[in-house]
């Protein structure tokens, strides 16, 4: 007679695959079903181990936010497992009620030589709201390593704190190539301070020697047409590069008051692509207009 052996790992896995797929049964039987998930993270797929986390992000903030931090801090850890605990900590952060425990361990991470330990620290902190984080964070724009430097830049942001616009422009005066053009990627988040960010946004693309008017573009790219923004495509009208007179054209062109006269200027664009979006936008105008 064989004897089968008795694999308790896979068991478990089977467990939490069954849980993930059932998160009825997950609540139904929380008290065994949480630690079971918990434990079997580093032993799993990457799939389900997203699938795991997901779960305990969305139906045990509190239990689990804790244990997350804990994970960050443990070499015994692969460092994805580490990072995604650190990123699901800065999702669920708002939401929980008590925040304190967890940023005691972060505030304890950042102290750390490990410069990866830290960089996990600041963007586990990085949530809306999260106004206690604000003045570490803001430390953390100080530190000798690149890299701390520009994910506390981020983290900054997304606190979501209006404050921290003058700051962060502020130190544009002031830093390494790399910070600035963290800053520059994440100014946009700051509306209710449009016309500060607007001016750091209009003095890096007209400035023609400046290493950041593509970051600049590329921001704009992923915004929505603002009608505030009309100062800053205007002057983009007037770069040697076609490729931003061609987005300004076309910015420009959903405004409810378009500059005609500046538009057919350039229906005889040295680029073809301006001249046709110019001459779209003017025989749309005209046609509106009579």
């Amino acid at each position: 007679m064989s004897v089968i052996p008795f694999d308790r790992v896979q068991r478990q896995i089977d467990q939490a695959r069954d849980y993930v797929h059932d998160p009825r049964r997950f609540l139904e039987e929380r008290e065994k079903a949480l630690p079971l998930l918990l434990n079997v993270l580093s032993q799993v797929e990457p799939e389900l181990r997203r699938d795991i986390l997901f779960v305990l992000s969305t139906f045990a903030k509190e239990e689990v936010s804790v244990p997350l931090a804990r994970i960050m801090g443990n070499d015994d850890f692969s460092d994805e497992l580490r990072d995604q605990a650190a990123l699901y900590l800065s999702v669920l952060g708002p939401f929980l009620k008590d925040p304190q425990p967890v940023l005691s361990f972060l505030a304890d991470y950042l102290k750390s030589e490990d410069v990866s330990l830290k960089v996990r620290a600041i963007v586990a902190m990085g949530w809306e709201g999260n106004i206690w984080a604000a003045l570490p964070l803001i430390e953390c724009l100080y530190d000798p390593d690149p890299e701390v430097q520009e994910t506390a830049v981020t983290a900054l942001c997304s606190l979501n704190d209006s404050r921290v616009a003058g700051l962060l422009i502020d130190r544009m005066g002031n830093c390494l190539p790399d910070q600035r053009r963290a800053i520059i990627l994440n100014l946009w988040r700051f509306m209710d301070r449009n016309e500060e960010v607007l001016q750091v946004y209009l003095r890096e693309i007209t400035r023609q020697d400046s290493p950041y008017r593509g970051d600049v573009l590329t921001v704009l790219q992923n915004l929505d047409y603002m009608p505030g923004h009309d100062s800053l495509y205007l002057a983009m009208l007037e770069d040697p590069d076609p490729n931003y007179r061609l987005f300004a054209l076309e910015r420009l062109s959903l405004s409810k008051d378009p500059p005609l006269n500046r538009i057919k200027g350039l229906l005889d664009d040295q680029d073809i692509r301006v001249r046709w979006v110019a001459m779209k936008v003017t025989a749309a105008m005209s046609m509106g207009r009579s």
